[in-house]
């Protein structure tokens, strides 16, 4: 009887936590369901699934925790890219029935090969953490993704915007626990290198020039739910 307690507790903290996220799931499955029904690619249903899930991301963004941000924003791009996909492939057997590998349609593939390799390098970049180096692996993997997706991924190898200096400021100084210009004779505001979990930063530390690599900030808190 205890432990039936217990589970109807973790129950009743679940549905008032995350009530929010289960009204949006439930409205994305039924924009799916409409979509089976119909067969994708007609009427502007398709358009309209995505509209739910966006919208729904949205007003989560920002009633929710971080974590779940995070994961409808790995959702949210995973549907933009199946319908693109879907609805293309709809298309070029419309089009092009009986030869698929002619210039136009190849056109076609690569402008949604390119468009969606965008995508995902902005996901990376915005998530930030494991989803960079998931970004920095996926640039590696040239026997399965295409020319544009591994050329715009590894920017994820050394080409991640860069932090503000202001936090880099803030990171520095609760370290030392006194001014950065107290720390280090020079500190140059431009960045050598950003990648995942740091950037580094060219200084003078008591006369000798020196390489600073500083942490981003709340970057273990990222990784972490990440992990979770």
């Amino acid at each position: 009887m205890a432990g039936s307690g217990f589970l109807s507790t973790i129950r009743r903290w679940a549905l008032l936590k995350y009530w929010r996220f289960y009204i949006l799931m439930i409205a994305c499955l039924a924009g799916l369901v409409l979509l089976v029904a119909v067969g994708v690619g007609y009427g502007v249903l398709p358009v309209l699934a995505v509209l739910v899930i966006s919208s729904g991301a949205f007003m989560l963004n920002y009633r929710t925790s971080s974590l779940l941000r995070r994961r409808l924003t790995v959702y949210k791009n995973a549907l933009h890219a199946f319908l693109d996909y879907k609805l293309l492939r709809r298309k070029t057997k419309r089009l092009f029935p009986d030869n698929d590998t002619c210039p136009e349609c190849l056109e076609m593939w690569d402008e949604v090969n390119t468009r969606n390799a965008k995508r995902a390098y902005d996901m990376c970049v915005s998530l930030e953490g494991l989803w960079i180096k998931a970004g920095q692996y996926l640039s590696s993997r040239a026997d399965v993704l295409p020319d544009v997706f591994i050329h715009s991924l590894s920017k994820c190898q050394d080409e991640v915007p860069p932090k503000d200096l202001d936090d880099i400021r803030e990171t520095v100084e609760s370290e030392f626990g006194r001014p950065l210009s107290s720390v280090f004779e020079f500190f140059d505001p431009k960045p050598l290198a950003c990648a995942s979990i740091a950037q580094v930063h060219r200084a003078t530390f008591r006369g000798e020039d020196v390489v600073v690599k500083v942490q981003h900030k709340a970057i273990k808190d990222v990784i972490e739910q990440d992990l979770e």
